[in-house]
Formats: structure tokens, sequence, C-alpha cells
């Protein structure tokens, strides 16, 4: 909770405006009570987040959308509100479970928007390992018909004896290139230790993700390979595999999705959940399920026109500010968490 530091009254334009300090955020309450009235006059849904007023020609913020829109702070007319849309759904993740948006309607994620360019998942049955049939070393599996805590279908994996447990993809992918990224959803209670890998006959190029304390080690034989952990919830982790360049794999022949848990022990049960394949990038976008045939989501796309006057946009992604001076008719907003845009 901010906490209150200093409060003081000023006047503008013969009109009392009180200006609070909260931890060095100046919000005028004024202009926040004025647009979240506006929001909701016009059916828009109003987040409940601190806004950044100062004399800005136009000030977006994570705070309020509707089907088809994404609310500017300022200028209070409306006219610098953004248009959006996706002509698909999209998944995104609140409060540790994962949640699913309609077409044209924007996502806010992290305490920010959320913008992503389109992407596909390859892998044809993303929450039921079934069809994982190339290799299944000292494992049992069973698919589940009902969702975990993240709110998706998931599979588990029980070791037959104690040993290594292997489990790998066929006919569930369509072509893996260069320049792509797998991932996996996993239940870390289940495991302390799990790899996910690009697999072809006789070696393995990935990682082997530590679920204790959130490290890895990348494993290769060839090619520059790049991988992480996302948290989802406490239960909950995200992990993923990218690779750059891989002279083997990319010469050549069939590449399989792999998972594999080390020196496993007889009856251990591993739950996963949520793989994906991706051509043409290097780290996960958003989570996209699929039952029975590849899936795209597509693009979201967010604009405003320039308002007249506009000299500079400073527009913070992830938390890094990047400053543009040459103006576009047209702005769109990029694709990353967006934090704000401040149109001066």
């Amino acid at each position: 909770m901010a906490v209150l530091n200093t409060a003081n009254r000023i006047y503008s334009s013969g009109k009392l405006v009180y200006r609070i300090f909260l931890n060095t955020v100046l919000v005028y309450i004024d202009n926040f009570q004025v647009f979240k009235k506006r929001v909701l006059d016009d059916g828009g849904i109003f987040k409940e987040t601190p806004i950044i007023f100062n004399d800005e020609k136009l000030l977006l913020t994570p705070n309020a959308y509707k089907t088809g829109k994404i609310y500017s702070a300022l200028p209070h007319d409306g006219s610098g509100d953004f248009t959006f849309s996706r002509n698909s759904s999209a998944t995104y993740i609140e409060d540790g479970i994962i949640k699913t948006a309609l077409h044209n309607v924007p996502r806010f994620q992290n305490g920010k928007i959320l913008i992503e360019g389109q992407a596909t998942n390859l892998l044809r049955n993303n929450e039921s390992f079934g069809t994982f049939n190339y290799r299944r070393d000292n494992l049992t599996l069973t698919n589940y018909s009902v969702v975990n805590s993240v709110n998706i279908n998931y599979s588990e994996l029980t070791a037959i004896a104690d040993g290594n447990m292997f489990l790998v993809d066929s006919g569930n992918i369509t072509d893996i290139r260069k320049n792509s990224v797998i991932s996996l959803i996993v239940n870390k209670n289940t495991v302390s230790s799990i790899g996910l890998c690009f697999y072809r006959v006789s070696f393995i190029n990935g990682a082997l993700f530590n679920l204790v304390d959130n490290t890895f080690t990348i494993t290769k034989l060839s090619g520059e390979f790049n991988a992480g952990i996302i948290p989802i919830n406490d239960d909950y982790v995200r992990i993923w595999v990218s690779r750059e360049s891989d002279p083997i794999i990319s010469s050549a022949g069939l590449v399989y999705f792999g998972i594999y848990v080390n020196d496993a022990t007889e009856g251990q049960t591993v739950e996963i959940s949520g793989a994906m394949a991706e051509n043409n990038r290097l780290y996960p976008s958003s989570y996209i399920p699929t039952n029975g045939s590849a899936v795209t989501r597509l693009a979201d796309i967010a604009t405003v026109t320039v308002p007249a006057g506009v000299t500079e946009i400073i527009e913070t992604i992830d938390g890094v500010d990047n400053t543009i001076t040459t103006m576009p008719p047209i702005y769109q907003l990029p694709v990353g968490e967006i934090n704000k845009v401040i149109m001066k």
C-alpha cells in the first residue's frame, strides 16, 4: 500500500485540485477522478493503480480498457485513447492463474499492458503428452482432464524403477527450426530438477533446471543456446530453452521435444503441462493452448493519432525508457510489457 507522505491544495483555473504525494508519485486527485468517471461511463473496466499526472499532451498507463480500446488518462476528452485489436483469443497471467482474454480484449499482466506479436505453438496437443511416443524410458504417463491450480490440464510421469526418466515427442510437432524456443510448465513441488531439450536421435541440446534454487545449466553439443525460468505462482514455473544456431540440428532430419528427469526414484510422479514450441523466437511468448493442431495467436495492435504539437514520446517498456523525437502521424505500442507512454 502506498504511504501518504504529505498533501496540499492548489488552485488551477479557479478550480480546487488536491495534490497528494504517494511515495514520491505525484497524483492529481481531480484528474484521477475525471479519468475514472469517463472510463466507467463508457462501459470500460478501471484498474486501481497509481497514475502519474503532469502536463502531458497524452498519458497512457495500465489503468483502464474495454473491448477494442485502451484508455489514456490524458487528454480528458478521450482523443488520446488507443484503438486496440487482436483477432484471436490470448492468455495472460493474473494472481498466479493463466486466464484468457477474448478477441480484441487488451491484456494486463504484472501491472503492465501486454503487447505481443503473432506467434504459433507448433505442438498439436500441448496439455496431453500421450502422443509423445518416440521414447518413453522408465516411466508411465497419465493424462488428466481436470485443471490444476494454474488453470490448465496436465499429465503425470511416474517412474517405473529407480533411474532416469525420458519422454520424447514424435509426430506431435512440426518443423522446429533454427531460432526457436521450447517451453514447459512444471509443478516444482513434484520434482527438484528437470531437463528440457531439443532432441535428435543420439544427442541432447538443452538445459537442466534446478527448481529448488531456480538455476539452470545449459548442456549442448553444438550451437548457441539460452534458457530461463519464469515463475507463475508459488507452485508452478515455466522453463524454456531457445537456440540461435545449431549446425547439427539445422542440417537435416527431425528434431524432437525432449523432457528428462535424472535419478528419479521408483514411484516418483512429476506433473507437467503447457508445452510449447515456437519458431522465429528466442524467448517464449504467452501460453498458447492446443488440442489436435498447431494454433496461432494473432498480434496485439494498439494505435493512436499523435496529438498536434507533440515533440517527444517517452515509452517505458519492461521498466526501460525509450525516447522518440521523430513524430509519426500514428503511434503504435511496441511489443513488450508497457509501463506507460508519455507524449509531450
